[in-house]
């Protein structure tokens, strides 16, 4: 075949891991693949409940980084405004544009963040510029008096006043500013939290309020209000504060379950797995049934431990999606080589796709097609650092062997969460959750003898 560089750019950009679906569009709704995860349609789930509630509620949508719980977000908002049994309205807000997932969640930021970012997505909506208004008079009037709204941005101090929300019709400098603020001014942050402290049911009261009248007059009817806050899953520290980031995402969710409950809002939290680990009673405290997980795509099967080559595996679910994104893929892979790519990533849908970037950029008019070079060149960039201490590498060996977590006095559960963060372990869902060592890394894992398959860490 000729080399094609059109073509290449062609496929190359159609497999972006940060172009989710837009489902409103119908091209792009037939490159869905339905049931990647599993036969349970985990967002239909999540439909059915919403519509079943009335009043308010609180869902929680879980699953690791990579499995493409954006996507299965966006196409239950979809599926929400198009379908015949729910009135109402559905908003979608992405929390990494407003906290720092490398920050301890504290619970004034964190409120802050959910109702700017919810008046931010309204865009054109009616009523938006009434909902900065009412914003900012809540910063200004709340019962804990924060009497000076600033913060640094950069090498620039920035003054918000009354003037600031009056500039663009969209009052973008007060939307951008608190960004900024909540993201990297740790100043701003301890003021808001100095704040709660003084007067927390004060906080909450006005806060509480501001949602209830802003949801009020966004849907003055009686519709439903729909609000999902996506990548909370994402807040996980960085480095030595892992645990500490973890715990306080944990403590929100298990501490100030009434203060995460919106009036009169459906309020759909996609959080770390851990947070359900950890507690499977949270969602009868948030008040609600469903709670709803998102695992790897089942490449492999648990018992035995083999690749799941069966039509309705996932093996033939990745190969699909490929085909959907780009039917003519051929060209420049073939089908073993596809198949070689699904099974060393694991299932994990963003290694999946960057890979296959990876092997394109090496592509050439010398050499027209993905060679094995290529792949095992892109392979050596996404497989996960395997400069660990020898005790964690023999808890891997052991995760491996046993598809348990295998935790204990040295391994404990924010050990695991951060290496489910780096992919050096990969969840899965048949019932329960089980746990993969990522492939690329197995022939790098030290042989355990029988003494040791039966330690824990």
């Amino acid at each position: 075949m000729a080399f094609d560089d059109q073509a290449r750019k062609e496929f190359y950009n159609v497999l972006k891991v940060d172009h989710s679906i837009n489902f409103a569009d119908e091209a792009e709704r037939a490159r869905y693949v339905e049931h990647l995860h599993g036969n349970e349609d985990a967002m239909n789930l999540l439909k059915t409940e919403i519509e079943l509630c009335d009043g308010q509620g609180v869902f929680l949508f879980s699953g690791q980084s990579g499995t493409g719980k954006t996507t299965e977000l966006l196409r239950l908002q979809h599926a929400l405004r198009t379908s015949s049994s729910f009135k109402g309205k559905v908003f979608y807000t992405d929390m990494t544009e407003w906290l720092n997932p490398t920050q301890k969640v504290e619970l004034a930021s964190f409120m802050l963040a959910l109702t700017a970012s919810w008046v931010d997505s309204l865009g054109n909506e009616q009523g938006q510029r009434s909902a900065w208004e009412k914003l900012w008079s809540f910063l200004k009037n709340t019962d804990v008096t924060l009497e000076s709204f600033s913060f640094s941005a950069g090498a620039a101090q920035v003054e918000a006043d009354a003037t600031a929300i009056q500039v663009g019709a969209n009052f973008g400098p007060l939307s951008t500013n608190i960004k900024l603020a909540l993201q990297n001014d740790q100043q701003f942050r301890s003021t808001l939290e100095d704040a709660l402290k003084k007067n927390k049911t004060g906080f909450v009261k006005q806060l509480h309020d501001f949602v209830r009248e802003l949801k009020i007059e966004l849907c003055p009817h009686q519709e439903k209000c729909v609000l999902l806050i996506d990548s909370l899953e994402k807040i996980v520290g960085g480095g030595e504060n892992t645990k500490e980031v973890l715990s306080s995402v944990l403590q929100l969710f298990e501490q100030q379950s009434s203060v995460l409950q919106l009036p009169l809002m459906h309020v759909v939290y996609s959080i770390p797995p851990f947070i359900l680990r950890q507690n499977r009673q949270l969602p009868a405290r948030l008040g609600n049934a469903a709670d709803v997980s998102l695992p790897s795509v089942h490449v492999f099967k648990r018992k035995p431990y083999t690749v799941d080559r069966s039509e309705q595996g996932g093996q033939s679910k990745l190969r699909r999606l490929l085909s959907m994104r780009y039917p003519p893929w051929s060209n420049f892979f073939t089908e073993d080589q596809i198949n070689a790519i699904i099974e060393n990533t694991g299932g994990d849908i963003r290694d999946y796709l960057r890979t296959l970037q990876l092997c394109l950029l090496k592509v050439s008019p010398e050499q027209a097609r993905v060679t094995e070079t290529h792949i095992q060149t892109a392979f050596d960039r996404i497989r996960p650092n395997m400069d660990l201490p020898e005790q964690e590498k023999h808890w891997l060996a052991r995760v491996n062997d046993t598809h348990e977590s295998c935790l204990g006095e040295h391994i404990d559960v924010y050990t695991l969460e951060s290496y489910i963060k780096t992919k050096h372990v990969l969840a899965y869902m048949n019932g329960e959750t089980w746990y993969g060592v990522h492939p690329l890394i197995l022939d790098r894992l030290p042989r355990l003898t029988n003494a040791a398959q039966g330690v824990t860490g």
